[in-house]
C-alpha cells in the first residue's frame, strides 16, 4: 500500500516537472527574442545618430549660407544708398544747371563785347556752372558730353531726331541738344542728340 502511494507521488512529481518544462522553454524563447531586439536596437542607434547629425549639419550649412546672403544684400543696399541716395535731388539740380547752361549760350561773344553788363552776367553764370560741376563730381556725378561725329551709344545717348547732312557719317551724332550725366556707374540722364542721315540724292 505504501509502495502504491509512493509511486503515485512520483508520477505526480514527474507530471509537474513535465508541465513546467514548456513554461521554462517559453520563458527562454521570450528572453532570446528580447535580447535579439535589444541587439538590433543597439546596432541601429549609431546609424540613426549619423543620419540626425548629417541632417543637422545640412540645416546648419543652409542657415549659414542664408545668413551670408542676407549680410551681402544688406551691405549692397547700404552701399547703394550711399552712392545713389542723392539721385532724385541730383536730377532736380541738373535741370537748374541745364537752364543756366542754355542762358549762357544765348549770350554771344559779340554781345559780351558790346554790353559790359551782359559780359559780367556771362562770367557769373559760368562761375555758377563750375560750382555745380564741382559739387556734382564730389557726389560721383559726371558729364556725358558727346562730340559731333561721335558714334551714337544707346546706353548713354538719346536720339531726338535725324539731321540730313553730308558732313557727318550716317548714324553718328550730328547735333548735341543737351549733355547727359552719370552717377557712379549708373545713367542719371542721357545726352540728347540728333543723329546724322544722308541727304536724299536728287535725280536729274
Amino acid at each position: 500500500m505504501v509502495d502504491k502511494k509512493g509511486k503515485n507521488r512520483t508520477l505526480e512529481k514527474e507530471k509537474i516537472k513535465s508541465s513546467k518544462a514548456p513554461l521554462q522553454k517559453s520563458r527562454h524563447s521570450h528572453q532570446d527574442i528580447r535580447k535579439d531586439n535589444s541587439e538590433r536596437d543597439k546596432a541601429s542607434k549609431p546609424l540613426s545618430l549619423e543620419k540626425e547629425l548629417a541632417t543637422a549639419k545640412e540645416q546648419l550649412l543652409r542657415s549659414l549660407a542664408e545668413a551670408e546672403n542676407v549680410r551681402k544684400r544688406s551691405e549692397k543696399q547700404i552701399t547703394d544708398a550711399h552712392k545713389y541716395g542723392v539721385s532724385g535731388m541730383a536730377r532736380d539740380f541738373l535741370g537748374v544747371s541745364e537752364n543756366l547752361r542754355m542762358a549762357l549760350t544765348v549770350i554771344s561773344p559779340e554781345d559780351k563785347k558790346r554790353d559790359e553788363k551782359l559780359k559780367n552776367l556771362a562770367i557769373g553764370l559760368d562761375m555758377i556752372l563750375k560750382d555745380f560741376k564741382t559739387t556734382f563730381e564730389r557726389h560721383g556725378i559726371k558729364d556725358i558730353d558727346p562730340k559731333i561725329g561721335e558714334v551714337f551709344d544707346y546706353t548713354k545717348h538719346q536720339a531726338m531726331g535725324e539731321v540730313e547732312t553730308e558732313d557727318v557719317e550716317k548714324g553718328k551724332i550730328a547735333q548735341v541738344l543737351s549733355i547727359g550725366y552719370t552717377i557712379h556707374d549708373r545713367l542719371l540722364k542721357p545726352a540728347m542728340v540728333n543723329v546724322a542721315t544722308k541727304k536724299p540724292s536728287i535725280k536729274s
